[in-house]
Order: C-alpha cells, then sequence, then structure tokens
C-alpha cells in the first residue's frame, strides 16, 4: 500500500518514476546447485485459496517427464517407429548425423526426404553434428564448432527448424562452444535428470524399462539399488535408442523389438500420470518453469487475471507453461484468454474443489480466466 502511495504522490508532483527493468532473454541457464533452481514438490501442489496460481512442473499437470530419442539417423526403423507414434500418440525426437544425408539414398542414414516425412508427422528433428566424431571434446574449437553449426544449417535448410538442440557424439563434447547455436544438449550420463537441477547442456539418459518408469512415480528402483532416490521421483528421463532390430539371427532381432516395444507399452499404459514429449518441448518447458514468475493480479467472483513472466528469450521460449489456479467453488467451467486470444484450458477437482489447468506463453501478456455457464 505504501508504495502504491509514493507512486501516486510522484505522479501528482511530477516525479519521473524509473521503468521497471526489463527482464533477462536468456537462451541457457547455468547450471544449478546441489540444492536446485527451487523446492522440488514432492506431490503436485494445490493451492488453497480461490485465485491463488501455481506454475505445474510439468505440462498439462503430469508427475514425470520423459522423451524418447533416436541416434545416428537409422532409416531402416524408420517405419516402425512411425508405427509406434501412430498406435500411441507419442512423438520422438531423431538426432541425426547430417554429412551421410548429403551423399544421398542410403539404405542405414536416410535421405533428407525421410526426415522430412518425420517433421510432417509430428516427430523432431535435431542435431548430432556433421560427421560424428568421436573425440570432440579434444578436437581443436575450430573444427568442433563447424561441426555444431554446419549440421544446424543443414537440418533447417532441408527439414525445417528450428534446430535448437544437439546430441554429443559419444557423449563427448563442448559445452561452451554448444551454446552459441543450442538452448540444450544431451549427453549419454546413464542418470534421470531431476527436475529442479537439470543440466540443461548436458542432460543424463536413462532407460525406460518398466522398473525405471515406475521409479518416476514412486522413487523407488525394483532392480538398481542406486536409483532408489527420492530426488528421482518426478524426474525427466531421456532414453537413447539406436537400431531396434539388434542381433545377428534374425530370432535375436525379433526379441530385441519386443523388448522395446514392451518398454513403450508400459509406457503408455502410465500416459496420464508421465508426459511423454519432445525433448526440444521438455527442455522448453523447464527452462521457463524454473526462471518463472507469477503473479495473480485480480481475483474476485467474476473472473482471474495472472501475470507470466520468465528470463528465457521470448523470441524463441514460446512452449506454454501448465498453470494451475484454484477456482471459486461456484465456478464449474472456464475459458481463458492471453492477450485477447483463447488458450487451451481444462478443469479438474480435487478433494471437493475446483481448479482449472491453463495453458499460457511467458511474457506474452496478461491472462484473463472467466467463469462460463456449462450448457445445459
Amino acid at each position: 500500500m505504501i508504495g502504491y502511495r509514493l507512486l501516486w504522490m510522484a505522479l501528482l508532483i511530477g516525479v519521473v518514476v524509473p521503468a521497471q527493468e526489463p527482464r533477462p532473454q536468456l537462451r541457457q541457464l547455468p547450471a544449478a546447485g546441489k540444492k536446485g533452481r527451487f523446492p522440488l514438490p514432492a506431490e503436485r501442489v494445490w493451492p488453497q485459496k480461490p485465485g491463488q496460481a501455481h506454475v505445474c512442473l510439468w505440462d498439462d499437470d503430469k508427475f514425470a517427464a520423459v522423451s524418447i530419442t533416436i541416434d545416428d539417423n537409422c532409416a531402416p526403423d524408420h517405419a516402425w517407429w512411425i508405427e509406434q507414434g501412430k498406435r500411441t500418440g507419442f512423438r520422438f525426437t531423431w538426432f541425426i548425423v547430417t554429412k551421410s544425408l548429403d551423399a544421398g539414398k542410403q539404405s542405414f542414414a536416410g535421405t533428407w526426404d525421410d526426415f522430412r516425412k518425420l517433421k510432417q508427422l509430428g516427430h523432431d528433428v535435431q542435431s548430432h553434428t556433421v560427421a560424428h566424431n568421436k573425440d570432440d571434446d579434444q578436437r581443436p574449437d575450430e573444427e568442433v564448432e563447424v561441426g555444431y553449426r554446419d549440421s544446424k544449417a543443414a537440418i533447417e535448410k532441408n527439414v525445417g527448424g528450428p534446430v535448437v538442440c544437439l546430441a554429443y557424439p559419444w557423449g563427448k563434447g563442448k559445452p561452451k562452444l554448444a551454446e552459441q547455436h543450442y538452448v540444450a544438449c544431451r549427453g549419454v550420463v546413464g542418470t534421470p535428470n531431476v527436475a529442479n537441477r537439470i543440466n540443461y547442456m548436458s542432460t543424463g539418459t536413462a532407460n525406460i524399462r518398466p522398473d525405471t518408469v515406475d521409479m518416476l512415480l514412486t522413487g523407488k528402483h525394483a532392480s538398481v539399488k542406486w536409483m532408489n532416490r527420492a530426488a528421482y521421483r518426478r524426474a525427466w528421463l531421456v532414453p537413447l535408442y539406436h537400431y531396434v532390430r539388434h542381433g545377428r539371427t534374425p530370432e535375436q532381432k525379433t526379441a530385441s523389438v519386443a523388448k522395446v516395444k514392451a518398454q513403450i507399452d508400459h509406457l503408455y499404459a502410465k500416459r496420464d500420470e508421465i508426459w511423454v514429449g519432445l525433448f526440444r518441448d521438455v527442455a522448453f518447458y523447464g527452462m521457463e518453469r524454473d526462471t518463472a514468475e507469477l503473479r495473480t493480479t485480480h481475483s474476485d467472483d467474476k473472473r482471474i487475471d495472472f501475470l507470466l513472466q520468465d528470463d528465457m528469450d521470448d523470441q524463441l521460449f514460446t512452449f506454454p507453461l501448465t498453470v494451475k489456479i484454484r477456482l471459486p467453488d461456484a465456478w464449474t467451467a472456464v475459458q481463458a484468454s492471453q492477450g485477447d486470444k483463447p488458450v487451451p484450458t481444462r478443469v479438474v477437482e480435487h478433494e471437493g474443489h475446483r481448479y482449472a489447468l491453463v495453458k499460457a506463453v511467458p511474457d506474452q501478456g496478461e491472462v484473463t480466466v472467466t467463469s462460463v455457464q456449462e450448457a445445459p
């Protein structure tokens, strides 16, 4: 209240009030400390009073997240992965080596047309460098940067963008150089990514065996002792696949395919609890969430307004965050708009109260939520 009075008096006597400092426009986040960027909620958060709002840990208030990635082009498997995507609704991220594609039709590398088709189906194509060198962490900076820069340019030219993510070949690379071209990179260290301290420039990988997927929901792992950690509950898993039909004999190849399909089927069974999203989308969501500031600016029995801001580059980071708002008890259905444009929203119930899940993009203007009359 005192601040508002001072502002009113300053305007009255003609004092110039300094404008609010612009927020940062970051493209990456530095590594988080051991305590994390924010307190990690063990359970979903449910605001207690009407008008109170909270940024959900993951999209659509899912409990945890998984991004399925596929390396090294693996064209012979494309039809199989397309089938799994159609069957489950999942979308996958291919990290591709571009040098082989420039040579034309090849049985394993595939063609640019192959990856354009994947993109059209809703999958994503990101960089695995130009040549997949084994020693990028030791090579001269100039050579490594060429591999980062030219692969990005080739994919954007031949498939489309944005190409903003990189998978380090053999898990080895130079993050400081990668920062000049990418916002998030995948390594190969076999760990889940703890939600409040993700190293976005070198994420870990972890398989999606059923017990590992279940660990995201329980914090307990049935077969790997060191993964019994509460911090791995609600984490982000980034499984890495290569050639699915692995094996020397037909029987071995059949068994390999069946194993991966069983993993995907188990993940599909948990889809109501786990967000299966593109690597790029989950990274965008995480960095926006990690730097988000949320304020309810108006709340009464007619409407609720909130302002969502973050520290990330507004031109690039446009993935909507899910904001959960406690509704007045009389509200049964809602609609929401941001900058005069409707935004997706739905109502959920918890312990006898209703909440709106609103998809809002940070720094795109105030969001207004109003009650609507349900059709009889």
